[in-house]
């Protein structure tokens, strides 16, 4: 269809600590009140952008507590935000070498790999992120992905999205219901759009855009779906809805058209 879009470049790659730092303060692991008490002026720090300040409080923490494993976490983060990637990589292998059995790690040091475009390196770290935490879902999302980003100047082709369904597959169906993963849903709404499964795409669309940071994506590859098996009414008014929104208008106004030539069409 001519007015599908190109979908690959829209995925989400997901980080518990890449937008909210607060996120990363459910995964602490020290019960020391002091240590908290220090994450918690750094994470003011970063929340107020000033990234050198949270950074400084940290360091010197870690100079009297070298064994310090959240520390190094959130100094990693600070580091990724001024696009420091090595020196990140550099304090999770410490924070890693600290607590090998504890997934975060792994994660978050995946995720700067991915971010390097290091895809055999993030592959390693996801992979042991998910052994040790089965359950642990931003894991497979980004496992998955990386099946779609390791093409170098190369277009995926089909048999890379299969590839990333059925690794996501494995994590959940779209008869699920678990909030604060919609991410994931997002990106298997995509992957399936993109193999031209319409209604299994549509599904997790509508469940993904209980996000309000990223509903107008949902709402217009929703209708995109839905254009595709014809609900022509449904994917009318999704269109009209991330038009409102400015999301993507110059492409809602052209299937708009379409769907009212169509209907027009079916009518005579």
């Amino acid at each position: 269809m001519r007015y599908l879009l190109v979908v690959f470049t829209f995925f989400i790659m997901i980080s518990v600590s890449a937008q909210e730092i607060d996120n990363l303060l459910g995964f602490i692991t020290t019960k020391d009140k002091k240590n908290i008490e220090i994450i918690n002026q750094a994470v003011a720090a970063y929340n107020r952008a000033d990234y050198k300040q949270g950074l400084k409080l940290l360091k010197k923490k870690m100079k009297k507590d070298a064994a310090f494993y959240d520390g190094y976490l959130f100094m990693a983060y600070g580091e990724v935000q001024i696009k420091k990637n090595q020196k990140a990589v550099e304090l999770l292998n410490k924070g890693i070498s600290i607590e090998p059995k504890i997934p975060i790690g792994y994660f978050l040091r995946g995720n700067v790999y991915l971010d390097m475009k290091h895809y055999r390196l993030a592959l390693g770290d996801y992979k042991k992120c998910i052994k040790l935490d089965p359950q642990f879902y931003p894991a497979y999302n980004n496992l998955a992905l990386i099946r779609v980003f390791n093409q170098g100047k190369a277009k995926p082709v089909s048999n890379d999205f299969e590839m990333a369904r059925k690794d996501l597959s494995l994590l959940l169906s779209c008869d699920e219901d678990k909030s604060g993963i919609e991410e994931i849903y997002f990106n298997l709404g995509l992957v399936n759009l993109q193999l031209n499964k319409y209604y299994e795409a549509t599904c997790f669309f509508s469940k993904a855009v209980a996000s309000e940071k990223i509903r107008d994506k949902c709402v217009y590859y929703n209708a995109v779906s839905k254009f595709h098996i014809k609900l022509y009414k449904e994917a009318e008014i999704d269109f009209k809805t991330a038009q409102k929104n400015n999301f993507r208008s110059d492409e809602c106004e052209k299937y708009l058209s379409l769907i009212k030539l169509i209907i027009n069409h079916n009518n005579e």
